[in-house]
């Protein structure tokens, strides 16, 4: 063998093929006849038969792409693959790509076989009818039946002698956390909390060649931070939660359907990049503080992230959920505020929750919030549909009491309206409850107007 160089090509062959300046020498031996002489290019590859390694290593006439071949010694035809690989005898690609890879010799119908066999994805792989000068593989096989992630050797027969190349096809898997993320925030004592997402890959090794990378957060509104990815080892990666905003009023995954932080992920592998099957959800730290039963914190949280210091803090006291109660104020000469259950459906409705009751808390109890209270009673025990419907349902005539309940609410609901951009309880997430405060402010507002 010899290892001869020309025009940018380097031939690794049977010491009988000869450099020219500009073309090879051909012997008999090979295929040619004695003393011909041809142009080293894309003729010479389809034309003649060389026996050896071919490659091109600059740039030139003919075919100059930078492409891997796989040699057939033994026989008198070579394949080649049109995917650019580091070894010649091996091609690595990814689960649901393509690899083509063609046959010259001498002659122009061959191979008369192609043989597709798998090692270790399971299975034979039968050979294709009709002879051809190509076959491509990767998606599906020779037969037109869907190739498995795994090891294949391709080979090519003819005349009884066999060669052939290895072809590896790798499926890769991403599995993401199963557990409830959360966010953090600096107004919380949380940690911001990491979680594992795990890579593997099919057949098993090339996991190292994954990488991972964060590919968008579908936030309303949108919020700059995505939290942090990085590499554990070469089968897993961490990612640390996103940090959640004060200004953000509308947090993920916080309560209703309409608003969400959904992480998703692209992984790259062999230079191909695609998407990562599934997202992963971010829950805000109200949810989480719901969640694990901290209403106390929850209240100290919200009035925290918007600004409500300055007004009188409740506590929480669990129930009201069949009387439809978000808040309760009570108390003479102590005033006691409540908040039920129903007001940590999401913190924006907690935040207005609280507005409202802070109105109570400063009204008189003998003049506004006892007779108030009464007046209540006696509305209810009024209701005669359909004149009087149950409130928060217009009367169709002038009812004999609730002027000085609704003297008592309409404060309060004015409250609730004034501040419902700061509450974030305009956001349609909240709509149910928007629509609901929005009913009694009117019931409110009319039964003052025809009094």
């Amino acid at each position: 063998m010899a290892v001869v160089t020309t025009g940018g090509w380097e031939f690794d062959g049977p010491s009988d093929i000869t450099k020219g300046e500009t073309s090879w020498s051909l012997e008999g031996s090979h295929g040619a006849k004695s003393n011909s002489t041809y142009t080293l290019g894309q003729a010479a590859l389809e034309t003649v038969e060389l026996h050896g390694y071919l490659k091109k290593t600059g740039t030139g006439t003919g075919t100059t792409r930078a492409e891997y071949w796989a040699e057939f010694v033994s026989i008198d035809f070579y394949i080649k693959s049109t995917v650019p690989e580091e070894k010649r005898d091996e091609l690595v690609i990814l689960y649901g790509t393509d690899a083509t890879f063609k046959s010259y010799e001498k002659e122009i119908n061959v191979p008369s076989t192609w043989t597709v066999t798998a090692t270790d994805a399971g299975g034979n792989i039968p050979p294709i009818s009709n002879p051809t000068r190509s076959i491509t593989l990767g998606k599906v096989g020779a037969d037109g039946t869907p190739m498995k992630a795994g090891k294949y050797s391709v080979k090519a027969e003819k005349n009884g002698k066999t060669s052939s190349m290895t072809l590896i096809i790798v499926e890769v898997e991403v599995i993401l956390p199963q557990e409830k993320i959360y966010a953090r925030s600096e107004g919380s004592p949380l940690e911001r909390t990491s979680h594992i997402l795990e890579v593997k890959t099919t057949p098993t090794g090339f996991e190292k060649d994954v990488e991972l990378l964060k590919e968008e957060v579908t936030v309303i509104p949108d919020n700059a931070d995505k939290g942090i990815l990085e590499r554990v080892d070469d089968c897993n990666w961490r990612y640390w939660a996103l940090l959640e905003d004060q200004s953000d009023k509308c947090p993920g995954y916080d309560d209703l359907d309409k608003r969400y932080w959904d992480i998703s992920f692209k992984y790259n592998i062999f230079g191909n990049e695609k998407d990562v099957n599934g997202k992963l959800k971010v829950f805000s730290v109200f949810k989480y503080l719901v969640d694990h039963n901290l209403q106390s914190g929850a209240i100290e949280y919200v009035v925290w992230k918007y600004n409500l210091s300055g007004c009188t803090i409740g506590s929480y006291l669990s129930g009201g959920v069949e009387d439809g109660e978000y808040g309760r104020t009570s108390g003479i000469l102590f005033i006691s505020i409540s908040y039920r259950d129903l007001a940590f459906d999401s913190e924006n409705i907690l935040a207005s929750t609280i507005s409202h009751e802070d109105i109570h808390g400063d009204q008189l109890y003998y003049y506004v919030r006892q007779s108030g209270t009464f007046d209540k009673s006696y509305y209810d025990l009024s209701v005669s549909p359909p004149d009087i419907p149950e409130p928060p349902l217009l009367p169709r005539v002038k009812p004999y009491f609730g002027l000085d309940w609704a003297n008592m609410e309409c404060p309060a609901y004015d409250s609730e309206k004034a501040m419902k951009n700061d509450t974030g309880i305009s956001d349609p997430s909240n709509l149910e409850y928007y629509d609901l405060m929005d009913q009694w402010h009117s019931f409110f507002k009319y039964i003052i107007s025809i009094n």
